[in-house]
């Protein structure tokens, strides 16, 4: 699997968890792991994918930083608007996060669709071969 497939399989398996863990009110030292987790790394993990660094030190070093001004930015804004809630924030991490998640898993499908000669607005290998 390409490190990046990883990356991605790692933030989406850590924000499923958290949510899981959040979302079933469960109470046990694993849900501060997987909180802290998913709050210190995914989010910047999500934006730090569509950079493609290769450095694995810069890539986490980025999404430590990336994730916190994100974190605060959402908590901030949830402050300010007076709805503060502990499920509502992580809802919104959540959807900022998979949803960078599936931009950057698509632009990595069109860029594979052009790296093998496919026309990038097809939906499937086999209907350019037809033409």
């Amino acid at each position: 699997m390409h490190t990046y497939g990883v990356w991605r399989a790692s933030v989406i398996a850590c924000t499923l968890a958290t949510g899981v863990d959040t979302f079933l009110d469960v109470q046990s030292p694993v849900r501060l792991i997987l909180a802290l987790c998913f709050l210190l790394l995914c989010p910047g993990m999500a934006l730090v994918g569509l950079l493609r660094i290769d450095d694995t030190a810069v890539r986490v070093t980025l999404s430590l930083a990336l994730s916190v001004t994100v974190d605060a930015s959402v908590a901030t804004i949830a402050l300010y608007a007076h709805a503060w809630s502990s499920p509502l924030i992580f809802t919104v991490l959540a959807g900022i996060t998979l949803g960078i998640v599936a931009l950057e898993t698509a632009v990595y499908l069109r860029g594979a669709q052009r790296a093998h000669g496919l026309q990038p607005n097809s939906l499937t290998p086999w209907h350019n071969k037809a033409r």
